[in-house]
Parts: C-alpha cells; sequence; structure tokens
C-alpha cells in the first residue's frame, strides 16, 4: 500500500479491514515511510485507511477507506452463492459481448415476462435486462475458476426463470483448460412458464479446476 503524505509528516498509522468491516476493527500498524507490505487473503476485497502523525499528540483526520481486490486464486468446493450481497469476487463479465448481466431483487421492470421475486423470497437474482437490446445479442458471464478435486462426484445445481412469450436462450458451458475451450453443460430456449426450475447436472468426469459461463441471448422483443 502506497500514499502521498499530506505535509511534512514522517509517521503515519495504517488501517486496514475487509471491506464493510469497521475501522475501530482495525489494529492500526504504526510506519515511518509512505508505504508497507502488509498480508492479506487472495480473491478479497480490503479498505485501508492512512493517518499522520503530525508531532506528540497530534494526528491528521483519518483518510479512507481506500478499497482495493487482492489477486483471484482458485476457489475450494463445494462452492454457493445467491448473489444476495452483489456480485462475488471473482465473477467477471465478457468484453466483448453486447451487453452485462445484473443483479435484481423484486419484479423486473417489465411486464409478462421475469421472475417476481428471487427462487427463496425476498433475496436476489442474476438476470438479462432485455428492453434495449436487438434479437441475438448476447450476455456471457464467468465463474471464478473452481476446484472440484475434493468432490467424489461433482454437480452443479442452479435454478432458472424463462418466462415471456420471446424468451430467448440461456446456456451454461465449463471449461477445464483455463477457459481456452468450453464445453456446453446446459441449454434452455423459450418461454419455460412463470416459475423458477431447479437444474441439475452432473459434471461426469470433471475432477480438476474448472470455470463455468453464463450466457444469455435476446429472443425477439423485450418479453
Amino acid at each position: 500500500l502506497t500514499w502521498t503524505p499530506g505535509l511534512n509528516e514522517s509517521q503515519w498509522l495504517v488501517y486496514l479491514v475487509p471491506t464493510g468491516t469497521p475501522i475501530s476493527n482495525a489494529t492500526p500498524t504504526l510506519v515511518s515511510s509512505d508505504s508497507i507490505f502488509l498480508t492479506t487473503n487472495p480473491s478479497s476485497e480490503y479498505d485501508f485507511y492512512v493517518q499522520a502523525i503530525c508531532g506528540v499528540g497530534d494526528s491528521s483526520l483519518i483518510s479512507g477507506p481506500f478499497t482495493f481486490f487482492t489477486p483471484c486464486t482458485v476457489s475450494p468446493t463445494p462452492y454457493f452463492t445467491n448473489m444476495d450481497n452483489g456480485f462475488p469476487n471473482c465473477w467477471t463479465q465478457e468484453t466483448n459481448d453486447n451487453f452485462d448481466w445484473t443483479i435484481n431483487s423484486g419484479p423486473t421492470s417489465s411486464t409478462n415476462t421475469g421472475p417476481s421475486d428471487d427462487m427463496t423470497g425476498g433475496g436476489s437474482y442474476l438476470y438479462i435486462e432485455t428492453s434495449l437490446s436487438t434479437q441475438g445479442d448476447s450476455a456471457i458471464l464467468y465463474s471464478p475458476i473452481l476446484d472440484l478435486s475434493s468432490l467424489n462426484v461433482a454437480e452443479l445445481r442452479f435454478f432458472t426463470h424463462m418466462y415471456g412469450a420471446t424468451m430467448g436462450s440461456m446456456s451454461v458451458a465449463i471449461s477445464d483448460n483455463g477457459g481456452q475451450t468450453y464445453t456446453t453443460l446446459f441449454s434452455k430456449s423459450g418461454d419455460q412458464g412463470d416459475q423458477w426450475v431447479e437444474e441439475l447436472i452432473t459434471l461426469g468426469n470433471y475432477t480438476g479446476n474448472v470455470i463455468f459461463k453464463i450466457i444469455g441471448v435476446v429472443g425477439s422483443s423485450y418479453e
């Protein structure tokens, strides 16, 4: 972590906490240079704060929070997320598709399409809003790298909601070579009714590190 001194101070207190944790939970580190190396966990989000010591009994206001992510590494399994707290760390949007997946709670903004709530009630869900898109446009999202080696027989479990007269398609693919190539595991298209449907996919011989790719394709209209 590096910062720029405000004036002529030569000592600082540095606070480091996981994002969302009060600074009062941190034990500050006293340093005598304008940078410091601190140990963190991978695939995590942190806030840091800096306070200058200007003299005996005289300190500056605390600057921060300054937020950063640590590099993503392989995530262990079993792995679970429900999107209730926004996109989990290390989920990434494709940059060369037409638009992005988003997270919503409650009903969507369009009538006669989309769920009225998440699968459990009161939570959030991942979806694509197609009102401003063109037929055939796609949104692609990638999971973290997941290590399946601890599982005897790995299984992918999720829920779909594909309701609307002009519903497009959704597919899920898997890669076991770091994203160089993908194999489609699941594909469904068209109106499936106003309901959440459980999808269970046995992953067969996949035993190492894998990445999942979720692809949504727009139908002929917003429904």
